[in-house]
């Protein structure tokens, strides 16, 4: 163990003069207040208003669904709402920057100098990062008016919120950094890049941790701490969940993949010297306390990891294979020829199925002339034994499982590879393989299932299908 501290930390207390100070430095002068507007057109309340069409959204633009609604933050860094069940909008909302208005104007038509991320929706909050070409703010409104609750600007100049915000262990996080960010090979450190956890109540910093910018940074949240990979010192740190003490750093032993139990599990996928392993290779997984950082388990295992349910699947081009989580011990290991680049693309986990595509058929079919015209198979295997449980062949290359329930894999696939903007959505019964319906979507289409329906999110876009018969409902 290393027991310095690597790099800065502060702790901000809330409610004492620090806090106060930065937050009455927020609400100067970056933000006009708002006045949201809460009728899109004259429909009555109950009518339905599907499809939703977002106009301004550049990616990543994906609506968001919460409770009975659904958000979207689009260009110009506007925030709406829309009504679940109908589609009509409740509200919207125009986030006005108002000091050195020359720097840049978030309601020009095309979005200029101005960036928002998809926002993220905190109890009686939704909360946004807006960041314009040289300053930024994290800022929530109330989800039932769209008013402005709180805001937040970063204390050095010329610095914004970068990440969309997450909420983990009663926190809401994000990271910050310069605006504009200095080009990354002139191999000059040009100031920090902070992880910042909020009280999302009130929007007061609570603790922040920095380090080195261009260095590389990753974290995750365990219930007993933040672990954070820094590679600007080769270290793995510990941060308390409430407070952001580092409660420990030791030598990387790779980034975060997923949590089970007390243990945090680590995979380092780099070979010698910082190159991106192969993906037939071994990758180096371990298994660390998260609350003190000490190793349960190490072990080579084949290729990509997650974790899921107390297991941990791996993969590679030629094999998928399941360890305990608890143990590092190997449950199971199957052969299986994959198309380069395929192993980890759109899989989906549940208790009972590892469902996935499956591209050794596309490669059987004709491995020297692939293209996206040929069919793919969709397999699911039992997480328990690996065997086989179903297969479906969809009409289209480049099919992936998208979403899964009780009942459902919703599996999608290109109309046209590289150069349309739809894709066909197809209703699997997750028991046979069987297809239920098949339905024409836009592209990079979420399917979230509700009851009876079938929730559609893409790009500045949302829209609701019947689920039995994948119909549109209007």
């Amino acid at each position: 163990m290393t027991p310095n501290r690597p790099t800065r930390r502060t702790v901000l207390i809330a409610g004492g003069a620090t806090a106060a100070a930065a937050a009455a430095a927020a609400g100067a002068g970056l933000l006009q207040g708002c006045s949201p507007s809460h009728r899109s057109d004259d429909r009555p309340p109950d009518e339905s208003a599907w499809p939703i069409t977002i106009p301004g959204t550049k990616a990543p633009g994906r609506p968001v669904r919460a409770g009975d609604g659904i958000y979207s933050a689009s260009t110009g860094a506007v925030l709406r709402a829309f009504d679940v069940t109908t589609g009509a909008r409740r509200w919207s909302t125009t986030l006005r920057r108002i000091d050195s208005p020359g720097l840049g104007d978030p309601n020009a038509p095309d979005g200029k100098d101005v960036r928002v991320t998809d926002p993220t929706v905190v109890g009686n909050l939704v909360v946004t990062t807006v960041t314009w070409a040289d300053t930024g703010i994290l800022v929530a409104v109330d989800i039932k008016t769209g008013r402005e609750v709180w805001r937040w600007k970063p204390s050095e100049p010329r610095h914004a919120p970068q990440l969309q915000p997450r909420y983990d262990n009663g926190l809401l996080l994000t990271t910050s950094g310069p605006v504009p960010p200095e080009p990354a090979d002139t191999g000059q450190d040009t100031g920090q890049d902070t992880l910042r956890a909020f009280d999302p109540a009130t929007g007061k910093e609570v603790w922040n941790y920095s380090r080195p910018r261009y260095r590389g940074f990753s974290w995750e949240a365990h219930r007993d701490a933040f672990v954070v990979t820094d590679s600007a010192t080769d270290l793995v740190v510990g941060l308390h969940a409430r407070t952001g003490d580092v409660l420990w750093t030791r030598r990387s032993t790779g980034s975060p993949v997923g949590v089970y139990g007390k243990a945090m599990l680590m995979v380092n996928a780099a070979e010698p010297g910082g190159a991106a392993a192969p993906s037939s290779e071994k990758t180096q997984v371990t298994s660390i306390t998260a609350a003190t950082g000490e190793v349960i388990w190490s072990k080579r295992v084949p290729g990509a990891t997650r974790v899921r349910g107390g297991r941990l699947f791996a993969q590679t081009d030629e094999a998928l294979s399941a360890l305990e989580a608890a143990t590092g011990r190997t449950l199971w290991s199957r052969k299986m020829r994959r198309l380069p680049g395929t192993s980890d693309d759109g899989d989906l986990i549940t208790k009972d199925l590892w469902c996935l595509r499956d591209s050794s058929s596309d490669r059987e079919q004709d491995p020297d002339s692939y293209t996206p015209d040929s069919t793919t198979r969709v397999i699911a295997l039992d997480v328990r034994t690996g065997h086989q449980a179903w297969a479906v062949t969809v009409p289209r290359g480049s099919a992936h499982p998208r979403a899964i329930t009780k009942e459902t894999v919703y599996v999608a696939a290109p109309q046209q590879e590289g150069h349309g903007t739809d894709e066909a959505l197809y209703s699997v019964d997750v028991r046979d393989g069987s297809i239920r319906w098949k339905r024409r979507v836009p592209q990079a289409s979420a399917p979230e299932p509700e009851g009876t329906r079938v929730l559609i999110t893409a790009y500045a876009h949302a829209d609701v299908l019947d689920r039995d018969t994948g119909v549109p409902v209007r």
